[in-house]
């Protein structure tokens, strides 16, 4: 399973644009804290840096960026897609440690299932029963 066509599709079904830079930089971000999430325990300090470092620009940037295209993609008011992720449509847009981390952890758990449903059904095992005691 690709882990950036999840995040991504996960992102336009909220609403974001992919023509903004900070869309571009919250998939790097959520792709980095699904490879090391420990990475959240201080995204300012540890997240935002990596980034940066990504896309040669400063961590104010790379913050400033990616709180632009959450506040626009919440403002493009897909109350029922935010719901669904969410379970509500939130009064304000989401802080970005928050979104971050919830769509990681969204993902992190959708893709365990993926894992797990992919050996469970397309496992074989050549000559090998399933034999119950």
């Amino acid at each position: 399973m690709d882990k950036k066509k999840e995040v991504a599709k996960k992102l336009l079904v909220l609403g974001f644009t992919p023509s903004h830079r900070g869309y571009r930089m919250l998939i790097t971000s959520i792709m980095l804290a699904l490879d090391d999430i420990t990475l959240l325990d201080s995204v300012t300090y540890i997240l935002y840096p990596e980034v940066a470092k990504r896309y040669n620009t400063t961590t104010d940037a790379v913050e400033r960026n990616i709180r632009f295209a959450i506040k626009q993609a919440w403002s493009n008011g897909l109350a029922e897609n935010w719901t669904k992720e969410f379970g509500q449509y939130p009064a304000k847009a989401p802080s970005n440690a928050y979104f971050i981390s919830m769509i990681a952890e969204i993902l992190s758990l959708g893709l365990a299932i993926a894992l797990i449903w992919t050996i469970v059904f397309n496992h074989h095992l050549p000559n090998h029963h399933l034999v119950l005691h």
